[in-house]
Parts: structure tokens; C-alpha cells; sequence
């Protein structure tokens, strides 16, 4: 009789797989942000809530709804069109989450062993103690589907097909107190996994770390997902469906000297005539599996999201410090301004995260324009020290969170982004920040200048120190040139630097402000405006 079903180890097997699972389910948390879910104001109906989400219901205030966003309604029809991630997801983040091909999960579970008779189950004198499995083979993936929003407003769905697998579990094996090895090796054919899971993220936090730093780490992936002090969490896997077409094993028992090769023989017969039983079982575990996934998270979300130190977390000894950013990690801004250098309409607005408020939009504006706005003019009600995010928009187009986040200090910065590309596919790159006070020179280790005049240009930086400097080539509209202070040979920070301007066939002169080097990596830029004869070079927001 006890060929005939499979043993209590093998269904523990399943409890470990569930494990690994919630390891892959990882992977995919970053993107299921990519709605760029920002605070906005809108309603929110409560019955569009699926059953399984109604739990987030008293904290529906605290959360990023995916639906409100416009953003995030274009994105989850794009998700409806698009067959396999990406190829970056999986260079990037499977490496991220998953450092190379193997994981090891430690579980030291005893699993007691019965005898099925009937419709009993008779205890022996004996157990299995499951000490780790390992898993290999994790970053080779045949196809990743794309989550997509199901029914609901948290609720997200996706496969994840493996290529063929091996699982490695050590075990030790207790009969009449005798202690006996048990190492099986596992080779997974054609493993695949559907999920279904609630993804709920508090929205101030989303929009504090939401671009580079979260992508930054596994745990700053992890860091906006909403979780209550009553072990309530945003993320909750509701299905959890695993397939497999079959599998080969090996077992290797130690411990009986003279019996091994027979108990050896005994449990891979036993495991053989359970092979179809046990592989026709595994979908029937969905529930159960999601279960364990999900208080595996409620223990271990605490720790990972406590390891991720965001910079918008950075002490607020440092917000009235306008210069000098070497040591920060965050801008202080007071103004910001964008430079369309796209082939479209921009627009865009401020977003203040703690206070869930977002500007009006700023006037539309053609290329080679750019529009500057103060943060207190457009959000009266911000604080010292928020963290503050611009939002893009290519009119017809989509919309884009602009990194980096930006924390506001009254009267400190001017920080100015330039954005290139088209409607469907373009980014804002940060290229200047300056003291707002005319009196505080700007530090930076490189001098950019954007050519918005109708000429083509050249300039030249020199050391007022040394009188040594270096030339840019020249350059037409629409472009720009940048030049490294600190390449100069005998530069040393502190040094100030004269930025001298020539427009081809039109007149020389200097930019509005001087410059003084410091190896901060940062960025000033000038935007130079007029003709050959009549023209001027300012920094970008000053």
C-alpha cells in the first residue's frame, strides 16, 4: 500500500518549492510599480475592489490605485500587448534579486512519516528532519509574461516558465532514534509558474523612491509595499499554480552502513510509482502554496524593507546646505525648470509625497524652449524638507517620473532636466544645479551648454588660477557640448573657472555666471539664446 501514494516528505517538497517561489515573485514587484502610480487626487470605488483585496479597504487612503493614474490605465493596456518582458528585466533584476543561479533556503522542518492503510494513517517510529533545499538554475528563464492588472484594483497575474531545473535537498531520516542521511537531486522538466498576487503600495513612500533607487536593490524594491503594524501586507499572494511535465531524482541514503543501497532502493521505488500522483498534485496545491508564500512574506517583508536606507530618509542636518553636495544623496530644490529637447509638446508638474498634492500643470511648451517653476508659487503647502518629484508629459504621449527624487529647501537650488527622445520613448536627464542666490557661486565638475541660438558655437573654460583651459568643438542648434574642469592639468578643487563663448561669424562673450570646480558630480549647465550679434548664455533656472 505505501507504493501507492506519495510519501510526506514529497508533499514537503511541495511546502519548499513555495519557498523558492516567493523568491521569483520578488522579481517581479519592481515592475508591477510600473504604472508610475503619483499621488493625484481622484475617487476611489470601492466596488470595483475584488473580493480578496476587500482587507485593504481601510487603508485604501494610504495606497497607489493603479487605475486612478492616467499613466497607469495607459500602461495596463500596453501590458495587454506585449508578449515577453524585456530582455533588460532579465539582465538586470533576475541578477538583482537572484544573485547567480542558486539559492539555498535553510528549514530545519520535521516531517513525520505514516503509513497510509485504508482510510488510516499509522504513526511510526520515525520522521524526517528537511535541514535545506537548493535550487539551481534560477536565472535561466525560456519566457517571463508580463504581470498584468487583473479584475480588481491590486490584484496582478503572470507566468514564469523555467528552463529545465534541478532541486537539491539534504535531509536527515530518524528511525528508533537512529539518524540516517538522505540527500535527494531533483531534475525539474519544463517547470512553469502562473501567480496571481495583490500588490499594495503605500503611495508616499512609491513616490519617494520610485526610478533609480528602487531598482537600486531588492530591498528598495520592497520599501514602498504597504505593510500594517497589525501583520497586514500589500503584498499578498493569492495563487500560486505549479507545473511540471516530469522529473528525474536521485537519492543517496547513508547512515545504515549495510542497509543503505536498500533503504536507498525502497524509497526511489516508492517515489517512481508516486511520479504520476505527485505531478498531478502540484496544481492542486495552488492555495496552499500561496498560503505559505504569504506568511513567508508577512515574516520576512519587515527585515528586507528595514535594509533599504532611501535618500529621501537622509537626516535633516543637511537641509539648509546649498553647496557642496559631495556627502548627499538627494538635492535640495527650490526651483525647477525642464528644457524640451524632444520631438513633441511638453508639459509638466511638481508632486509633493508626504503631502499627496501635484501642481497644475505647467504652460505647454515646443522645442527648444524651456519653462522654469517655483515650488512655493505652484504648492503652497509644502514643507521643509519634503520629498518632492517632477512628472513629465509628452503631450500625445506618455507620461514619465523624473529622476532624481528632490527634497525642497526654501530659497536653496534651481535644478534643471533636459528631455529627448519621442512621444512613446523618451527620458529627462538631469543637467544642472545651481544656488538660486546669484551671490553663491555654482560647484560642479562639468560645465555643459546648450545651444539654443541660431548659430553654430563653441566655447572655452580657463582656470582663473593657472590661466591653463580647454575648447569645446563647435556645435550647431539643438545640440550641446560639455567640458570637465578636472581634466585641465593643474586643476584642484576650489579652483574658479571663466566661461568664454563664441558664436561662429557673430561676436565672443562670457556666460552670466563663473564657475568654481569641486569633484561633486555634478553638472551646471548655461542655455545660450539669441543672434550672432545679440545673444546671451545664462545657467539654466537662474
Amino acid at each position: 500500500g505505501a507504493r501507492q501514494h506519495p510519501p510526506e516528505s514529497f508533499f514537503f517538497l511541495m511546502q519548499s518549492c513555495s519557498s523558492l517561489l516567493l523568491h521569483l515573485l520578488l522579481i517581479v514587484t519592481p515592475f508591477l510599480a510600473n504604472t508610475h502610480a503619483v499621488p493625484v487626487s481622484s475617487s476611489f470605488d470601492p466596488e470595483f475592489t475584488a473580493r480578496n483585496e476587500r482587507y485593504l479597504l481601510p487603508f485604501v487612503d494610504d495606497l497607489a490605485i493603479y487605475r486612478e493614474s492616467s499613466v497607469g490605465k495607459a500602461l495596463i493596456d500596453l501590458a495587454r500587448l506585449v508578449d515577453v518582458l524585456p530582455t533588460w528585466l532579465e539582465d538586470m533584476f533576475v541578477p538583482l534579486l537572484i544573485p547567480g543561479s542558486r539559492v539555498t533556503i535553510p528549514l530545519g522542518i520535521e516531517v513525520p512519516i505514516k503509513i497510509p492503510i485504508g482510510k488510516w494513517k499509522i504513526p511510526l517510529p520515525a520522521h524526517f528532519v528537511i535541514e535545506n533545499v537548493t535550487f539551481d538554475d534560477l536565472d535561466e528563464f525560456k519566457k517571463l509574461k508580463p504581470a498584468k492588472l487583473l479584475t480588481g484594483n491590486f490584484t496582478w497575474g503572470g507566468d514564469m516558465i523555467l528552463k529545465e531545473s534541478h532541486v537539491g535537498i539534504n535531509a536527515k531520516m530518524f528511525v528508533l532514534g537512529k539518524k540516517i542521511s538522505v540527500n535527494a537531486s531533483v531534475h525539474l522538466l519544463n517547470p512553469s509558474l502562473h501567480f496571481e498576487t495583490i500588490v499594495a503600495f503605500n503611495r508616499t513612500q512609491l513616490c519617494e523612491v520610485w526610478g533609480t533607487v528602487m531598482r537600486s536593490s531588492a530591498s528598495c524594491a520592497l520599501w514602498p509595499m504597504m505593510i500594517h503594524k497589525d501583520e497586514i501586507s500589500g503584498l499578498n499572494i493569492t495563487s500560486l499554480r505549479v507545473n511540471i511535465t516530469d522529473f528525474d531524482f536521485t537519492l543517496t541514503v547513508s547512515g545504515l552502513e549495510k542497509l543503505d543501497t536498500l533503504l536507498e532502493k525502497e524509497l526511489t521505488e516508492v517515489v517512481h510509482a508516486s511520479k504520476p500522483e505527485i505531478i498531478s498534485m502540484l496544481p492542486r496545491l495552488d492555495e496552499h502554496m500561496a498560503s505559505l508564500a504569504t506568511n513567508g512574506i508577512l515574516k520576512s517583508l519587515p527585515k528586507i524593507q528595514a535594509s533599504c536606507d532611501p535618500p529621501v530618509m537622509i537626516t535633516t542636518s543637511h537641509l539648509g546646505v546649498p553647496l557642496n553636495y559631495k556627502n548627499l544623496d538627494v538635492l535640495n530644490i527650490s526651483r525647477v525648470c525642464l528644457s524640451n529637447n524632444a520631438a513633441f509638446v511638453l508639459e509638466w508638474t511638481y508632486n509633493d509625497c508626504p503631502a499627496r498634492v501635484e501642481s497644475s500643470q505647467s504652460p505647454r511648451f515646443p522645442v527648444d524652449q524651456s519653462k522654469c517653476m517655483d515650488l512655493n508659487a505652484e504648492i503652497k503647502s509644502a514643507n521643509e524638507g519634503d520629498a518632492i518629484r517632477v512628472r513629465a508629459h509628452a503631450v500625445l504621449g506618455l507620461h514619465r517620473l523624473v529622476d532624481p527624487p528632490l527634497r525642497y529647501v526654501p530659497n536653496s537650488n534651481a535644478a534643471a532636466f533636459e528631455c529627448s527622445g519621442t512621444t512613446l520613448d523618451y527620458h529627462c536627464t538631469l543637467i544642472s544645479v545651481v544656488p538660486i542666490n546669484p551671490h553663491i557661486m555654482p560647484q560642479a565638475s562639468k560645465i555643459c551648454i546648450i545651444n539654443h541660438a541660431g548659430f553654430v558655437m563653441e566655447f572655452s573654460t580657463q582656470n582663473a588660477r593657472t590661466g591653463a583651459q580647454a575648447t569645446s568643438g563647435r556645435y550647431p542648434i539643438d545640440k550641446s557640448q560639455c567640458i570637465e574642469p578636472g581634466s585641465i592639468a593643474g586643476t584642484i578643487e576650489g579652483d574658479q573657472f571663466k566661461i568664454h563663448v563664441h558664436a561662429i561669424l557673430g561676436k565672443h562673450q562670457d556666460t552670466s555666471r563663473d564657475i568654481q570646480f569641486y569633484n561633486n558630480g555634478l553638472t551646471v549647465t548655461f542655455e545660450c539664446r539669441g543672434t550672432t550679434l545679440n545673444y546671451s548664455c545664462k545657467l539654466l533656472g537662474v
